[in-house]
């Protein structure tokens, strides 16, 4: 092939993939909006507060992101470099490699398709970095005693943790369900990549990105705010008693034996609140946010794989018993995030069905 054939392909290489590009952000204009009404707000939000995000959590999620993305993508393309050398006994290995990449990437929009998911990840993340930590600014934190008297209302007179604690309070099963509560940003980093990737099925697609912000959003910012609370970690500080004493000391020993890396996790969020370090990721803990992104990915994955559904059911549940047993949460906190979550994912489910239709490539 000549310099200028090679440069001709190219040129129509670059001009499919930025009409890609320019529809796909068209299609993709209501997940745009709502990210874009979240950084608004987290302007004008900031401005009342003063509250700046802390920008090496944003910086460090986007890089992780990026991380997972290339490591994944060089690993598959070494399995099927070897493919092509060593099974279809291909003469021109990496010719046949960059061809399909080529067809799995821009060829299907899926290179469009994963600009326009980071790119609206990435403005939601950064808006709700300042959200999160304007919220106990706007609201101090007041409903920790209420959210502490319906646990025990609803446990039968018992705080939760107090059931599970002869059960899981062991220094192994703490240890193993702080790791899968640590897990869960793995998760949603490869939530992020999956649904980016997704040509085949643009609904999920459209449900989850759109389901993902306004539960974050209306849950993780506006619930909470109204209901702002701290959480049982941090309920002695915050001055409402010594209920989850016991608790936090019992945690902290374990830490001294296996590690329990929620108890520094807890510490450094609040030295942030306080101001003994600079930048606050913010507290909150009506509803769980982690519990509610669990459900989502529930949810997700069950119309994806019936086996990977319940696997990921199982983990949601996992997810609520930590989130009682490490002190993040008050048990009516799991209640709110998965309820959060089905709502905003049957809602979400109506706007799929209707613009997903319209997302482009071959497969659709």
């Amino acid at each position: 092939m000549t310099t200028a054939q090679i440069a001709s392909v190219a040129f129509r290489r670059t001009g499919t993939l930025a009409d890609a590009l320019a529809r796909s952000g068209w299609r993709d204009r209501w997940l745009y909006a709502v990210a874009l009404v979240a950084l608004v707000t987290s302007v004008l939000v900031g401005r009342i507060t003063g509250t700046r995000p802390d920008a090496g959590i944003v910086t460090t999620f986007g890089y992780e992101i990026a991380q997972y993305f290339f490591f994944g993508l060089s690993v598959a393309a070494g399995i099927v470099l070897f493919w092509l050398g060593k099974v279809k006994k291909s003469t021109s290995p990496a010719r046949d490699l960059s061809a399909i990449l080529y067809r799995f990437f821009a060829a299907s929009g899926r290179a469009a398709s994963i600009l326009h998911t980071l790119a609206v990840f990435m403005i939601f993340a950064a808006a709700f970095a300042v959200l999160k930590g304007a919220i106990a600014v706007l609201e101090p934190f007041s409903w920790d005693p209420a959210f502490a008297d319906l646990d025990r209302v609803l446990h039968f007179g018992v705080l939760p943790h107090e059931w599970l604690m002869p059960v899981l309070g062991g220094e192994v099963p703490l240890f193993v369900l702080n790791f899968f509560y640590n897990f869960w940003f793995v998760f949603l980093v490869a939530s992020i990549l999956a649904v980016s990737i997704m040509v085949r099925n643009a609904v999920l697609r459209h449900q989850y990105l759109m389901s993902f912000m306004t539960t974050w959003f209306f849950g993780g910012f506006l619930m909470a705010t109204g209901l702002s609370s701290a959480g049982p970690c941090y309920y002695d500080l915050a001055g409402f008693g010594n209920d989850y004493a016991d608790l936090m000391a019992h945690l902290r020993a374990v830490n001294t034996v296996l590690p329990i890396w929620a108890v520094d996790t807890q510490a450094m969020l609040w030295q942030g609140f306080t101001g003994e370090r600079a930048g606050s990721a913010g507290i909150s803990a009506l509803p769980s946010m982690h519990v509610a992104t669990a459900v989502l990915f529930a949810l997700a994955a069950t119309r994806v794989n019936r086996m990977l559904g319940r696997a990921m059911w199982v983990y949601a549940g996992i997810i609520f018993i930590a989130s009682v047993l490490l002190g993040w949460h008050y048990a009516v906190d799991g209640y709110a995030g998965g309820a959060i979550a089905l709502a905003f994912w049957s809602l979400s489910g109506r706007y799929a069905r209707r613009f997903a239709p319209e997302m482009p490539g071959p497969d659709n």
